[in-house]
């Protein structure tokens, strides 16, 4: 028996996933998981894992040559194809998460706002207000 071509093996693989019954296995396997994948990540074995495997991918080269065979034409293509048109999906599906994050950085906003108003021209405003800001997620001011 002749090996598939790559092709045939492409239009198989595309076709077997885009079928019910790939769609269905998918949603029994998340269904039926009864753990939380987030706290199990999240472990000190896991981070460790992670970690190393990350130093590792950079040790080697591997990491640097993955990003160098990747085609800046390729991404581009694809990201102008793929990714533009799922920009408003992508928003409503991080709405919730927006949200939260955009309430709880009111206060900031507000306080890097006043900060301005009291500063004089334009570099002294980017300065207190960005200050405000660094000041706000625990960093050194400038």
């Amino acid at each position: 028996m002749a090996v598939k071509s790559a092709a045939d093996a492409l239009k198989r693989w595309q076709a077997a996933m885009s079928s019910g019954t790939a769609r269905q296995n998918y949603i029994d396997g998340i269904n039926g998981y009864n753990g939380n994948p987030m706290a199990e990540a999240a472990t000190p074995a896991a981070m460790d894992k992670y970690l190393a495997n990350i130093q590792e991918s950079v040790r080697s080269g591997r990491r640097a040559q993955k990003l160098l065979a990747a085609s800046p034409a390729v991404w581009k293509s694809r990201s102008v194809t793929f990714g533009a048109s799922k920009l408003a999906d992508a928003a409503k599906k991080g709405a919730e998460k927006y949200q939260q994050w955009s309430q709880s950085a009111q206060g900031t906003w507000q306080q890097m706002q006043d900060a301005a108003k009291g500063a004089q021209g334009t570099l002294e405003k980017i300065r207190v207000a960005l200050n405000v800001q660094l000041s706000a997620a625990g960093k050194p001011t400038i």
